[in-house]
């Protein structure tokens, strides 16, 4: 180096090992303290069970060279072993403490600590199992029989408002609104329909409380051909379980007219709705010959010939052995004739409505005046066109049987 020449600076730099930060070094420790309380821990389970507790790390503890006693080293000493480790290196802005390795050894135990942890928290879990199954168990059956009795709760508490809903103080109907009510069923029985449900609605509206009446309107409603009044009256009368079997009967013809309709659609086939409602309506009352009587017109229908027999002779078996209607016919006739004078008693009987019943009453009239032959004669024919329960039945009836004594008619009263 020449004179006047000032000396290059060194731009090499000295370089020392950096301290390990005190966090890593509390980290550690904490790491430490926390597996030394896990092994103490385990030591104390393992002396309850009579296991030798074993060597910790005893891998590492082989591997590992024996600690030597340190000696204490004095303060200038530190900076010389320093400048003696240090080394050049050129101007990279690197460190060598900056070196990866006490990362990883704080990185290690931070994991052994959580590890650590999770094991101590599935030992707590496992150390308190029983008491949190117990409360399990005791939960569950509380929700069980909770359940249960809230269900059964449920059903008695359905079953009495059903019974308050349907029970019906019994009430005193007069004789004025039953001569209503009879006069709109013979509008009906008549054909006129359209006549019979206005009367019949507003006797609904003013007394609803009179069985049968929500049935009766949606007849009506049916044979006048307003089916969706007719719906809604029928389906009130199930409501109120009142001739469930017939409403259910009904609903089936009236599905049969609305199958008709090319605005109303029906989810399955207009057959198999009627044949459902057809045997519900058997099985609200299965004493009732009509719904037989109705299933075996749809069987016929899709050809089951087999099928409408046994259904027809079941609904015979149902039918009242004495045809209601013949024999009211006749008894009627003859009540009305027992109110007629003898002058006007041969052409009242004549003038009856044509049926089986007005030969009965005929043959009342001619053993009234005396014609004993003649009435033989029509009691001949009655016998003839009536069935042999119904002919026995009307032989019986006060009106004839006063006249049993006499010789011409004793045959028929044997």
């Amino acid at each position: 180096m020449l004179e006047g020449e000032k000396p290059e600076k060194d731009r090499r730099i000295k370089i020392r090992p950096r301290a390990i930060p005190k966090e890593t070094e509390s980290s550690g420790e904490e790491g430490q303290g926390e597996e030394s309380r896990w092994e103490n821990v385990q030591k104390k389970l393992l002396r309850q069970s009579g296991t030798k507790f074993p060597a910790r790390n005893a891998k590492a503890a082989a591997s590992e060279p024996a600690e030597r006693p340190t000696e204490p080293k004095e303060q200038d000493s530190a900076p010389k072993d320093a400048a003696k480790e240090s080394q050049e290196i050129p101007d990279a802005g690197l460190d060598v403490a900056d070196s990866g390795a006490p990362q990883r050894e704080s990185r290690h135990r931070s994991r052994s600590g959580a590890h650590i942890s999770l094991r101590h928290l599935l030992f707590r879990i496992f150390r308190y199992r029983a008491p949190v199954l117990l409360l399990g168990t005791f939960a569950l059956v509380l929700v069980v029989l909770s359940t249960r009795y809230a269900y059964r709760f449920g059903v008695e508490e359905g079953k009495r408002l059903t019974r308050e809903a349907y029970t019906k103080e019994r009430t005193t109907v007069p004789p004025e609104f039953l001569a209503a009510i009879d006069a709109a069923l013979i509008k009906l029985r008549d054909g006129d329909a359209e006549k019979a449900l206005p009367e019949l609605l507003k006797l609904e509206e003013e007394r609803p409380d009179v069985a049968s009446l929500s049935y009766l309107v949606g007849l009506a409603a049916l044979q006048a051909g307003d089916l969706p009044t007719s719906d809604k009256k029928l389906s009130e009368t199930i409501a109120k379980r009142e001739r469930v079997s017939d409403a259910l009967a009904l609903q089936a013809v009236l599905t049969d007219f609305r199958s008709k309709d090319p605005g109303f659609q029906l989810m399955t086939s207009p057959l198999i709705s009627q044949e459902a409602l057809l045997r519900q309506a058997i099985l609200a009352d299965s004493a009732n010959p009509f719904p037989y009587i109705e299933l075996s017109a749809l069987a016929r229908a899709r050809g089951k010939r087999d099928e409408a027999i046994a259904l027809l002779r079941s609904g015979q078996l149902r039918l009242t052995p004495i045809d209601s209607h013949t024999v009211v016919d006749a008894s009627l006739a003859m009540l009305e004739l027992e109110n007629v004078p003898d002058d006007r008693l041969a052409k009242a009987a004549i003038d009856l409505p044509a049926g089986p019943g007005k030969l009965f009453a005929r043959a009342y009239a001619a053993l009234r005046l005396g014609d004993n032959a003649l009435a033989a004669e029509l009691l001949k024919q009655g016998r003839e066109q009536t069935h042999w329960r119904i002919f026995l039945y009307l032989m019986n009836d006060p009106a004839i049987r006063k006249y049993s004594d006499r010789p011409e008619i004793a045959e028929f009263f044997l």
